[in-house]
């Protein structure tokens, strides 16, 4: 005998194990994913119902400011620096006449 025959000889013979066998659907439609599609569906129909919840949306539309009536012409300052607060406008003139009108800058 050689050393490969007798090595072989010594050798314990490996078994072959069994197969696992998962159990299979017992429904009878043959479509091993029934369980995950239907999870799946659940989960989409979920979803879009969700979407269906009344949003904040953009909030009240703005207040378009509607142009003034006047036009501006001219500025005054006045020496003292300070910011004015008060101007009163005569409204007895005659049209054409100047516009007459007084201003208050400070608050005493």
């Amino acid at each position: 005998m050689s050393d490969s025959e007798e090595s072989m000889s010594t050798m314990p013979v490996l078994q072959k194990r069994p197969k696992i066998s998962l159990p299979a659907n017992t429904d009878g439609s043959g479509d091993d994913q029934d369980d995950i599609s239907s999870t799946a569906s659940t989960i989409l129909d979920d979803i879009s119902e969700s979407s269906n919840v009344p949003r904040r949306g953009k909030g009240k539309p703005r207040i378009k400011r509607p142009k003034l009536q006047f036009r501006y012409i001219n500025h005054v300052k006045e020496d003292h620096g300070l910011p004015l607060f008060g101007l009163s406008i005569n409204q007895l003139t005659r049209e054409g006449d100047p516009i007459v009108f007084a201003t208050v800058g400070t608050n005493r």
